[in-house]
């Protein structure tokens, strides 16, 4: 029996990032928590029940980081570069640097050519 609510975020899809972690890797296996958000930010900070090692629920994808923009607009940054608009008109467009725009371009791609290696190496066309 544990004191207080029951909990209510769903952990699930989470796993622990820790290389020296026993559970490093495995999905749903409960030994994930949520944490509540550091320094009231939008992310959650989880931690591993294993290794007792705290990550954000970000680590891992294009929003982790020291990033101070809204997960909108970098979604609206990529879509436009995607739409074929160019780096320096995106970034008129949205009001901020081109290395910036660069910057999430980069690491964008760097998530896609994961994926890509991850689930499309078998892909026979």
């Amino acid at each position: 029996m544990t004191r207080g609510r029951c909990r209510q975020i769903d952990t699930s899809h989470h796993c622990c990032p820790n290389p020296d972690c026993a559970y490093r890797g495995w999905v749903g296996w409960g030994n994930i928590r949520a944490n509540g958000h550091p320094s009231g930010g939008p992310w959650r900070q989880l931690l591993c029940s294993v290794c007792r090692r705290y990550f954000l629920e970000t680590l891992g994808t294009l929003f982790h980081g020291s990033k101070h923009t809204s997960v909108e607009l970098i979604v609206h940054v990529i879509g436009f570069l995607a739409e074929g608009l160019g780096i320096r008109g995106t970034a008129r467009v949205f009001e901020v640097d081109p290395n910036t725009v660069l910057q999430w371009l980069v690491e964008a791609a760097e998530q896609l050519r994961a994926f890509s290696r991850h689930f499309l190496h078998d892909v026979r066309v």
